[in-house]
This record gives structure tokens, C-alpha cells and sequence, in this order.
């Protein structure tokens, strides 16, 4: 049984694999954020991988560790807390997703809510 609030880790590779399609995928999440304009209750949030710093008194090399934020409150991050908002650099994306009327896409399925609205936008609203 999960308890309220679990922990999953995911391996590094897959990791890594999630956060290439993440920011290949940023010109279709743009495309997708203006289509939408104001017209849907739309969300966008982000999961960055922040660089876990080692403390200090602590020995050994600098850790290529990092921490994945989204939702959760950072546990090993000085100075950053769960909604922290600004602007991080590219290479800590790891995924993002958009949840709107239309439901929530995610990188992998992006081009869904894409071919949807572009159908919406050409009149054939009954479907494929």
C-alpha cells in the first residue's frame, strides 16, 4: 500500500530519455499554449532537475545529483521551495505537462491535443 505521499524514483536513463523528448518537444507545448490562448482553464508546469550542491564540511567531488521538482516541496535545495517561480536554465528540464479542458498531455502526447485543435480549428468537430 502507497502511503499518502510516496517517493518514486525513475533510472537515471530514463531520466535522461524523458528530458531530451521534454525539450524536443517545447516548440509543440508553445504551439500548443497559443492555440489555446484564453480561451480553456489551461495549466502548464514544469519538472527541473536542480543540481544538488554537496554541503559544506562535506568531502568528495561536486555530485552530479539532482533533485526533481514539480509539485513537492525540494528536500536537499537550499533556498527553493515547492512554487518557486523564475527563470532556471534549459538543461534542467526534465518534463512538463499541460493540462487544460482538453485533458493533460504531456510530451509523449502533445501532438494528440495538436491534431485535436488543429480539427477543431477546420470545423470537423464529430471526430476522425
Amino acid at each position: 500500500m502507497l502511503s499518502p505521499s510516496p517517493v518514486f524514483f525513475r533510472a537515471v536513463g530514463e531520466t535522461q530519455r524523458m528530458a531530451e523528448l521534454a525539450r524536443d518537444q517545447l516548440s509543440a507545448l508553445r504551439e500548443a499554449l497559443r492555440l489555446l490562448g484564453d480561451a480553456f482553464d489551461v495549466r502548464a508546469r514544469d519538472k527541473l532537475g536542480h543540481p544538488i550542491s554537496l554541503s559544506e564540511g562535506v568531502e568528495g567531488p561536486p555530485s552530479d545529483d539532482r533533485e526533481p521538482t514539480l509539485l513537492n516541496e525540494p528536500l536537499s535545495l537550499r533556498g527553493l521551495s515547492k512554487g518557486t517561480r523564475g527563470p532556471f536554465p534549459l538543461q534542467w528540464l526534465t518534463d512538463w505537462m499541460i493540462s487544460s479542458e482538453q485533458g493533460v498531455y504531456s510530451p509523449a502526447t502533445i501532438d494528440v491535443l495538436l491534431a485535436e485543435l488543429a480539427r477543431q480549428s477546420s470545423g470537423d468537430l464529430l471526430g476522425p
